[in-house]
């Protein structure tokens, strides 16, 4: 895999970027309109192609991200602390690069390690899988962009979209875990709305390996703080039916935002 410069203000790395190259993608494969889910950091260019190319995208899915802006602009310690690496990554080249390449085998398992909140929630398989992958030539320089990017570039663009006051139009659905720092410190649901026009649905998701899974009702507890995994290994994925239409309240129990400035009322 080859990895491309940043550019001026690391620029090829901005989720404009990055959207524009998922677009021309579908485009390729003949694929005109989508339906479009994304998590962690494909969550939040998933976000910038939706408000780019919003006749492309049928609906939208992000798994367990608050808008970029948003956890920036409401940072404290509790938020530095569990986000080091956003603000750690973003230093300028080549002082993150250095000091994570001297041990990245061991950057990867205990950063990754840190994210997940029982043992074994990531296997020593997919670890490995991590590892080669972070570990490839300019793999670490290309991280160190995206996040270089995201605090630069990223933030004009978001910031000149809200002054816009121009949001989402697809349908969206949001998950997030609420043993995470994301569901911890913001009020999810919320920060979607004011970022959408439309509809924004939530769903819970249960790890069904995890020792509270013989709760009654659904829980929104994640034993592991990637839900995307528990997401894509479930054949009956909370995204399944949201993508495939829309989903009846028994479905989903559903939260709807009504468009505009309406008050937000729940189903």
């Amino acid at each position: 895999m080859a990895f491309i410069e940043g550019g001026p203000h690391h620029v090829n790395y901005s989720k404009r970027s990055m959207a524009r190259d998922q677009v021309f993608t579908m485009s390729a494969l003949g694929l005109e309109r989508f339906r479009l889910a994304g998590h962690d950091r494909g969550g939040r260019v998933a976000h910038r192609l939706a408000l780019d190319h919003p006749e492309r995208v049928l609906r939208l899915a992000v798994l367990d991200i608050a808008p970029t802006a948003t956890m920036y602009a409401a940072t404290n310690r509790d938020f530095a602390e569990a986000y080091y690496h956003w603000f750690f990554l973003i230093q300028p080249f080549d002082l993150p690069e250095r000091l994570i390449g001297a041990e990245a085998k061991y950057f990867v398992r205990k950063t990754f390690g840190s994210w997940c909140k029982r043992d074994g929630a990531i296997t020593e398989e997919a670890m490995d899988a991590y590892i080669a992958a972070f570990t490839a030539p300019g793999a670490i320089h290309a991280a160190c962009e995206d996040y270089r990017a995201a605090a630069t570039i990223d933030l004009q663009h978001d910031r000149t979209d809200d002054l816009a006051s121009h949001r989402v139009v697809a349908h969206m659905l949001v998950l997030w875990g609420s043993r995470g720092t994301v569901g911890r410190l913001f009020d999810v649901l919320a920060c979607w709305r004011k970022k959408s026009s439309g509809l924004v649905q939530r769903h819970s998701i249960v790890d069904t390996s995890c020792p509270r899974r013989r709760r009654r009702r659904p829980s929104r507890r994640f034993c592991s703080s990637l839900p995307v995994d528990i997401e894509l290994t479930t054949a009956s994925g909370p995204s399944r039916p949201f993508v495939a239409g829309a989903p009846s309240r028994q479905q989903m129990g559903v939260d709807r935002a009504c468009r505009g400035h309406e008050p937000h009322g729940e189903i």
